[in-house]
């Protein structure tokens, strides 16, 4: 139960295979830890069935970037399945607040809302996080003489192209090369935000790569507000084996 990619770009999900993304409900959320963070995937991308080794065209249809689209035939299936996972992954009341990272498509939020649904009424999505601007992200980024030997190329790359974009533009954790994002702050905590301590908190991203984003997103809910539980969820998890 993957994913087929056309010539054309077009994504459709096939009941046949197993090949770039898992969406058989009947598998159950991998599962991932980041330290303290325990992070529920509900779909699982494979490097089984794709030249490039990466499951990321669903994404990218749903998002509708890169030149890929999806049906909504097969949207409305994939909001089932994944409904279906997220049912037996996650308890009633497990969860008091539920935090989706900040997205221009919105694919976090819509996931939270079929979280909540799950969770029932006393839980509520908190938009409680933003995204830095390019300027932010480069005051809060690390001196390059800080950074290992090993990702300072990288990371030079990525500061050299941050410096030469527009300052007030928000900054993106898909621009920079994956041996820099673990330098650079994907999130910030909204300066308005209050939420109650001790609260039982998940936050919801659309796709597991680094882990960066959803890392910088519990670490600044555990700094702030002091949760008795946190943990996270993500549409789609890392590429495995």
């Amino acid at each position: 139960m993957g994913i087929d990619v056309s010539d054309t770009k077009l994504v459709s999900l096939n009941d046949r295979h197993e090949r770039r993304v898992i969406t058989s409900k009947e598998q159950a959320a991998q599962v991932v830890r980041f330290g303290p963070t325990l992070v529920h995937c509900v779909f699982s991308r494979t490097r089984i069935g794709d030249a490039r080794n990466d499951g990321n065209p669903l994404i990218y249809a749903l998002k509708g970037t890169h030149g890929y689209t999806i049906g909504i035939g097969d949207i409305r299936q994939l909001h089932r399945r994944a409904a279906w996972i997220v049912r037996k992954t996650v308890e009633p009341g497990q969860y008091d607040i539920i935090v989706p990272i900040p997205s221009s498509k919105g694919i976090p939020r819509r996931v939270a809302k079929s979280l909540r649904h799950r969770l029932g009424p006393t839980a509520v999505i908190a938009d409680i996080l933003r995204k830095p601007t390019i300027a932010e992200a480069l005051a809060s980024a690390p001196d390059p003489a800080l950074i290992s030997r090993r990702d300072q190329q990288a990371y030079k790359h990525a500061l050299g192209k941050l410096r030469g974009a527009l300052p007030s533009r928000l900054f993106a954790m898909k621009d920079v090369d994956a041996k820099a994002r673990r330098y650079f702050t994907p999130v910030l905590v909204d300066p308005d935000a209050r939420l109650p301590h001790g609260s039982k908190i998940i936050v919801v991203d659309d796709l597991l790569a680094s882990g960066t984003t959803i890392i910088c997103a519990a670490d600044l809910c555990r700094r702030y507000f002091r949760p008795r539980r946190l943990d996270g969820l993500a549409l789609l998890g890392p590429l495995f084996p």
